[in-house]
């Protein structure tokens, strides 16, 4: 089976490595699985008027 995800999460605050890099942030993330594989991607941004990107990540992951 085939499958296609996309969520998004609102924080309060954007914290990387327990470093404070930024107020409320949007965290989005993109999903599609096939079988045991899935790869996606997500990212955090800024919830604020320059919305820039504070982080972008890939993954793939298979499951036995």
């Amino acid at each position: 089976a085939q499958e296609f995800k996309a969520s998004a999460d609102i924080v309060s605050s954007y914290v990387w490595r327990g470093t404070y890099q930024s107020g409320a942030a949007v965290q989005p993330t993109l999903d599609f699985t096939a079988g045991g594989f899935s790869i996606g991607a997500w990212a955090s941004t800024e919830f604020a008027g320059d919305m820039l990107m504070q982080e972008a990540d890939l993954y793939a992951k298979y499951t036995f």
